[in-house]
């Protein structure tokens, strides 16, 4: 009892020591997660003047969790997977810019923007159809879907169990069951119903959940994968702001008038879209797939007429926010900020 008794003085005295280096090592781990500076600040003065809840505030609302490591580990394998293909339509690409930039001028510098930094390629050979709610929409997705007979691949953020959800899913399943490829990727905080019910029936088709919602990661809400995303036989892909929900259809039965815009594109750049997918299906649990026959197409093209097309994305594992580096690239030379946004944003020209 002696021997406890000195143990325990010699914490009460010392208790200070492995206390600090708890917090040395707490705020060296938020500076060198290179966070926002207002975000790293409020965190160690949260931490320094509020001891024992500001460390249970910061383990459970302040860590980058480990799906967002992730995220920057698959981000760096897949560029060098995809750095052999780009060098070899890096000729191609540049040829495709100089003829946008004498249509354009030097707007195109965007696009080159992009190209330099391996973000994104740029094609000329596309056919474009643009949509502005969801009654021109899914009636078009809805017959590409049918047409399908190699793979369907679809990323969405809402996907709801209404008359249009339910529809849809009803043709991934005829087309999974009739030898079509099929896979699924619903975000986990906009479509948790669809979620629970393509568990509790155990469709044909592959589908996963991204980023499950957890306590622990409410700090990390704003991660979400709110992209809107549909390849059909690595040909035709369908991109904008459209989800999979009836509130887009305006059809009289919803309390207001929805618009919204989206976009059908067959040509090169769905292979770009291809592999956007397969991005996000890497940084789920599903079991990886190669990107080969049927999946990137060659489009050659077939008049002048066809559309230019580029796609910014970014996430969480990406070395730094391309979207919004290519629109202030964009404003910089286009008074019309509107036209600018409209520009990068789909990344379309004609």
């Amino acid at each position: 009892m002696e021997v406890l008794h000195h143990i325990l003085q010699i914490a009460l005295q010392y208790y200070w020591i492995p206390l600090l280096i708890l917090y040395i090592g707490v705020i060296g781990t938020i500076l060198i997660e290179n966070r926002n500076p207002a975000k790293t600040i409020a965190w160690i003065m949260v931490i320094v003047f509020l001891p024992v809840i500001g460390l249970l505030s910061y383990y459970f609302f302040g860590q980058k969790f480990k799906k967002v490591k992730r995220m920057k580990r698959m981000y760096r394998e897949q560029s060098k997977k995809l750095l052999d293909a780009w060098r070899k339509e890096s000729e191609i690409m540049e040829e495709h810019i100089d003829t946008l930039n004498e249509r354009i001028g030097s707007l195109a510098m965007v696009y080159r923007y992009l190209k330099n930094q391996k973000i994104s390629t740029f094609s000329l050979n596309n056919d474009v159809t643009l949509f502005i709610n969801g009654e021109e929409k899914f009636p078009v997705l809805i017959q590409q879907l049918k047409n399908a007979k190699h793979s369907i691949h679809m990323e969405y953020y809402i996907w709801e169990m209404d008359e249009i959800g339910r529809e849809i899913l009803k043709i991934l399943e005829e087309k999974a069951k009739s030898g079509v490829t099929v896979r699924l990727i619903l975000d986990s905080f906009g479509a948790p119903d669809v979620i629970k019910y393509l568990r509790r029936h155990k469709p044909d088709f592959l589908f996963e959940a991204f980023l499950p919602v957890t306590f622990t990661s409410l700090a990390n809400s704003n991660y979400r994968n709110h992209r809107k995303i549909a390849v059909i036989d690595g040909k035709v892909g369908f991109v904008g702001g459209i989800n999979i929900s009836d509130r887009y259809i305006n059809n009289g039965k919803n309390d207001v008038y929805w618009r919204d815009t989206a976009m059908m594109i067959i040509g090169a750049a769905v292979n770009t879209l291809q592999i956007q997918f397969w991005n996000s299906w890497n940084q789920t649990d599903a079991e990886s797939f190669e990107l080969g026959k049927g999946y990137l197409n060659r489009f050659p093209i077939t008049n002048e007429d066809a559309s230019g097309v580029g796609f910014t994305a970014s996430d969480p594992g990406s070395p730094a926010p391309f979207n919004m580096e290519a629109i202030i690239a964009g404003s910089m030379k286009q008074k019309n900020m509107y036209n600018c946004v409209r520009l990068i944003l789909f990344q379309v020209t004609n």
